[in-house]
């Protein structure tokens, strides 16, 4: 996966904020307590995602629960996965993400 800057207003229009000067961050509410999160390096262009338990303050690992649980047992990661999907498909398609294929492990 590559990650991509665009011109200064894109990136804000988009919903990137760069408190942190050297990096651009974007954070998307996508279930109760969970959010999605992207930073990506201004100079190296390195991203990180995670998708974080805001309410325990870590990482929401929703692919595991997946695999273990089938969506009529437990419906709530392959919601969070759903949506987690649509936003890299917003991504892909405003060109701030590149070589990810949907579906895909994050």
């Amino acid at each position: 996966m590559r990650f991509h800057i665009l011109e200064e207003k894109q990136m804000r229009d988009i919903g990137f904020t760069d408190h942190v000067k050297s990096k651009w961050y974007f954070i998307k509410s996508i279930q109760p307590n969970i959010t999605f999160n992207l930073t990506i390096h201004k100079k190296s262009l390195k991203g990180e995602i995670d998708v974080l338990d805001e309410r325990h303050l870590q990482p929401y690992d929703y692919q595991y629960y997946m695999k273990a649980y089938t969506r009529e047992k437990l419906e709530f990661p392959h919601i969070t996965h759903d949506k987690v999907q649509e936003i890299m498909s917003d991504l892909i398609d405003q060109g701030i993400i590149s070589g990810y294929t949907l579906g895909s492990y994050i």
